[in-house]
């Protein structure tokens, strides 16, 4: 989350670290200087950086998640979807509603579909 937000002294190994610790954008958000240190790898000098730098995107971070943008780490329990919570529904896997471009080479007889009728 964070690397790709462009928080300096944060790259991926990072952004990983911090998200498996807090699972959301809104906990870390609302972490101080000390919550934020207990993170692995996050001192006294970079805490209050990230911040910092969080608090100056707030207002697109907000429009990301107003977008659909999920905020929540990879290895936090994502919520199960308002109406899906039925056992067995099809519909309440873990791609229910979205929409996926493979970006492969297709064979067989996928290959004559043109990259526009996969996405309609």
């Amino acid at each position: 989350m964070l690397c790709a937000l462009g928080i300096r002294g944060t790259g991926r190994s990072m952004s990983r670290r911090v998200a498996r610790h807090f699972a959301t954008m809104d906990l870390i958000s609302a972490a101080n200087t000390e919550v934020m240190q207990r993170a692995e790898g996050i001192g006294a000098e970079k805490a209050p950086v990230i911040l910092a730098e969080l608090a100056g995107l707030a207002e697109q971070i907000d429009r990301l998640a107003a977008a659909g943008l999920s905020l929540t780490g990879p290895d936090a329990t994502a919520p199960v979807p308002e109406g899906k919570e039925t056992e067995g529904d099809a519909d309440a896997g873990p791609l229910a509603g979205m929409r996926i471009l493979v970006t492969h080479a297709m064979t067989g007889s996928l290959a004559d579909l043109s990259r526009n009728r996969w996405t309609s």
